[in-house]
């Protein structure tokens, strides 16, 4: 499946051809941390997201392709788009919260 992949300074994120972010990386080496927000997926069609939820935890989303896609708690994406033209601009009044934390 086509991926389209923003970067600035420390910061990673990568969309689907959905529009979907289905990955989100941002390494402090001043701590030598790493955020982590993502979805993955097997070869049966079973996923899990892991993606920070509206009360502030974190939270693991089981998924299947068989049933519809839980749209409802997608991570929110940090960088403007298309990145072509707002490069390395952040995403309008985007504060940034992570899922997972942990030092490396």
């Amino acid at each position: 499946m086509p991926q389209r992949c923003t970067y600035f300074n420390k910061f990673l994120e990568v969309k689907d051809n959905t529009g979907h972010i289905v990955l989100q990386f941002h390494l402090i080496s001043d701590t030598q941390t790493v955020q982590l927000q993502g979805e993955w997926w097997n070869v049966h069609g079973q996923g899990m997201r892991m993606v920070l939820d509206p009360t502030g935890d974190g939270a693991f989303i089981p998924l299947s392709k068989d049933s519809e896609r839980y749209d409802g708690q997608l991570i929110s994406p940090i960088f403007g788009y298309p990145s072509r033209d707002h490069w390395g601009e952040y995403a309008s009044g985007k504060t940034v919260w992570w899922c997972l934390e942990t030092q490396i």
